[in-house]
């Protein structure tokens, strides 16, 4: 693919086998550019059968030995026979994309010289830069000469921009690392060069071998060439635009591009090349007559003038002339009537004559008198509508025909249709349906009708021939015979059942005839006076705690509801729930934690908690200090695990027992005297000439020796210790609980 840098070419060779007619063998070399010195030198092989002396075709695959390896196809036509010339394309396969570029050249008895022409088909990752191919012969024989090459150059100059392609292909030449600017063609071959100027250039013309300022050149290669275009920054220049306003009419001449607002402003400078719409505008009284001058004619209001040079335009308005032309209207037939017009003038049978300026339209209005009607217009007017128009280019005549009219009558049937009950009167009177249902009517006539509804029914709508809709009231037009349809249908109230609580349940409703369950939010329409029965049934593991609303109450399973209005209830349903009941026993003392999920309850004590039906709960016992906890009884738990789980689809009770590890006894010396009390355990003792306490193992023996001071006595014992007399008496006790004693010492 072309770089902006030309590296250095490396040849490798590119061997295979032409067959010509004789066979001749020759040599493919390939130069191919940017490609590493590290490739394989190892030469691939390929044939290329040349069919037939004078034109032959070149069809064949190559594979260079790189790593990894690289191949594609040759394909072109060779012409001239042994020595002539060769067109065609070579293509690289190159991950899934094709790689094509052409290849041109003469093949001689040194070889054959193919130069790279243009990338067809490039891909966008790096396919191989062939620079060029050469085909030299190996073999002896005489071959003829084939056609010269020459080299057509082309140069860009000046200080502007721009673009030389050729036709035949091959030049596509402008500033820029893409650019093409040489090619070789075939000795005798024309090649047109076109030049185009770049935006804000322009193409000042050709030189060397070319010449002229077209666009294009021609140049014959009878021998190498070489063209020159040279573009130029294009100058802008100006030209001025006059415009004169003539005749003894007035009027405004304006332009786009604005410039031009003449009489005031009748000169502007444009630059050239702009295309300049000039507008003439008559004043009132005044007329167009057209445009003359340099670029300007005809007579239309616009004309548009191109500024290649100076330009001057005229514009002609003169005093229109107004003209007079005269209407006549007659009036005839049998009937009575007057005729009117607008402009006014006419007001027939008055005044039935009248000029107007030529081109004026007139709106002739013809009104039948009572007992008559219109027929209808002739002469310059015609048709039945009661106006006509009339445009005054010239005298113009009317006449109106106006006829007696005849009355006749028509016939209005109506018809009570549905289930409800009402009637149907009429304006004018006649109908007073069902008594009365049908009428005769003057044609033309326009009849109001009413629907009532007798109690206990509503009015659904009309239907029939004219009549439509669901308004109390419709109108017909008596042009014939007419029918109506009035309906009534029994009315009808809606009973809204809401469904609410933390439950789920079904709400039937019974009218004697259907029944509809709903088991969410739901309403129906039932005729007036028709008694539902609503029933709740509650879902499993759900209850129903009763009906609200404004037209149902209590918490029977049933109501009731007569429909002779809209009615609404709401019937809730709750969780069902039960009752965990737990007991703290035992000697011991704990803390029982109920947890049902995120939920936690703690109890010292006995307690009772609620749960919705299905929920499983899980009782930790947690024994106090001092205390173990013993194990679970009750109706649904059991064992010594720390944990009991139960689930709620009944009432449920456990008991969780503690017992105490450790007792304490407490001890209060009283009296008026004082001494000192000894705690034997066995093992250890504990003097106490205070109140004191002492914590001592469960089943521990302890003894209680009371020893009073000089100047008292010991009393007595109290509290849980036995009472006792004598100064050296002692006590004992098993310490399976708390003890609480007391000592009394008096003063001699």
């Amino acid at each position: 693919m072309p770089t902006s840098v030309q590296p250095e070419d490396v040849t490798r060779a590119f061997s295979g086998d032409v067959v010509l007619p004789p066979p001749v063998l020759m040599n493919l070399t390939m130069a191919i550019r940017s490609l590493s010195t590290e490739a394989s030198t190892r030469l691939p092989q390929f044939v290329v059968p040349l069919i037939a002396q004078e034109t032959s075709t070149v069809d064949g695959d190559w594979e260079l030995m790189t790593s990894p390896p690289r191949g594609g196809r040759i394909q072109g036509t060779l012409t001239g026979g042994r020595s002539g010339f060769f067109t065609g394309t070579l293509t690289e396969f190159l991950d899934g994309c094709e790689a094509r570029r052409e290849f041109s050249g003469q093949v001689t008895l040194a070889g054959l010289n193919w130069v790279a022409g243009a990338m067809l088909a490039p891909c966008p990752a790096g396919q191989l830069d062939f620079g060029e191919l050469k085909l030299t012969s190996s073999s002896i024989g005489d071959r003829v000469a084939g056609p010269a090459f020459h080299l057509l150059a082309v140069n860009l100059s000046g200080d502007g921009s721009g673009a030389v392609t050729s036709t035949s292909a091959g030049i596509d030449c402008s500033v820029g690392a893409d650019a093409d600017c040489s090619q070789r063609y075939r000795e005798g071959t024309e090649v047109t060069l076109t030049a185009d100027a770049a935006s804000g250039s322009m193409f000042a013309g050709w030189s060397d071998d070319c010449g002229g300022s077209s666009q294009t050149a021609s140049v014959t290669m009878a021998a190498a060439r070489s063209c020159t275009a040279t573009f130029d920054v294009e100058q802008q220049q100006t030209a001025t635009l006059n415009v004169t306003v003539a005749g003894d009419g007035v009027g405004t001449v304006t332009s786009s591009p604005s410039g031009i607002s003449c009489p005031s402003g009748c000169s502007a400078s444009y630059d050239t090349g702009t295309e300049v719409t000039l507008t003439a505008d008559a004043a009132s009284g005044s007329t167009f007559a057209g445009w003359s001058g340099d670029d300007c004619g005809g007579s239309s209001q616009t004309t548009s003038v191109t500024m290649a040079a100076a330009r001057s335009c005229t514009a002609t308005f003169d005093v229109e002339q107004q003209q007079t032309a005269t209407l006549n209207v007659t009036v005839a037939g049998d009937g009575v009537g007057t005729v009117t017009s607008s402009p006014s003038g006419i007001s027939c049978p008055s005044g039935c004559s009248a000029s107007y300026d030529t081109g004026t339209e007139v709106t002739l209005t013809a009104d039948a008198a009572s007992g008559s009607m219109f027929a209808g217009w002739s002469d310059d007017c015609g048709g039945s509508s009661q106006t006509a128009s009339v445009t005054m280019a010239a005298a113009r005549s009317c006449t109106a025909t106006f006829d007696v009219e005849q009355q006749q009558t028509a016939t209005l049937n109506v018809t009570v249709a549905g289930d409800g009950v009402g009637t149907v009167t009429s304006s004018p009177s006649g109908i007073s349906c069902p008594s009365g249902c049908s009428a005769s009517y003057d044609t033309g006539t326009e009849v109001t009708l009413t629907a009532d509804a007798a109690s206990g029914s509503t009015f659904a709508g009309w239907s029939g021939d004219d009549c439509g809709g669901s308004s109390q009231t419709t109108s017909v037009t008596m042009a014939a015979a007419r029918s109506c349809t009035a309906t009534f249908d029994v009315e009808q109230f809606t009973l809204s059942l809401t469904i609410a609580g933390s439950g789920s349940g079904t709400v039937t409703l019974a009218d004697g005839n259907d029944t509809t369950p709903c088991t969410s939010n739901c309403s129906k329409s039932y005729d007036t006076g028709t008694e539902v029965t609503l029933t709740a049934a509650a879902a499993s593991g759900s209850t129903f705690v009763g009906w609200s609303g404004d037209d149902c109450g209590g918490s029977s399973q049933t109501a009731s509801v007569t429909m002779d209005e809209a009615r609404s209830c709401t019937a809730t349903f709750d969780v069902e729930q039960f009752t965990l009941s737990l007991t703290v026993a035992g000697t011991g003392s704990g803390t029982v934690t109920l947890v049902d999920g995120s939920n936690s309850t703690s109890c010292t004590s006995n307690c009772s908690k609620s749960y919705d039906t299905g929920t499983g709960v899980t009782l930790t016992a947690d024994a106090a200090s001092g205390s173990t906890f013993v194990g679970w009884s009750g109706d649904d738990c059991g064992g010594s695990s720390q944990t009991a789980s139960v689930t709620m689809d009944e009432a449920r009770s456990c008991t969780a027992t503690f017992k105490l590890t450790q007792a304490t006894l407490s001890l209060t010396l009283t009296g008026s005297g004082s001494g000192t009390v000894t705690l034997v355990d066995g093992n250890d003792t504990t003097s106490c000439s205070s109140n004191c306490s002492e914590t001592y193992d469960i089943e521990t023996e302890v003894t209680l020796i009371p020893d009073p001071n000089g100047d008292s006595f010991f009393i007595d014992w109290g509290g849980d210790c036995a009472n006792g007399t004598g100064r050296d008496l002692t006590w004992t006790v098993t310490m399976n609980s708390n003890v609480s004693c007391s000592v009394v010492f008096d003063l001699q």
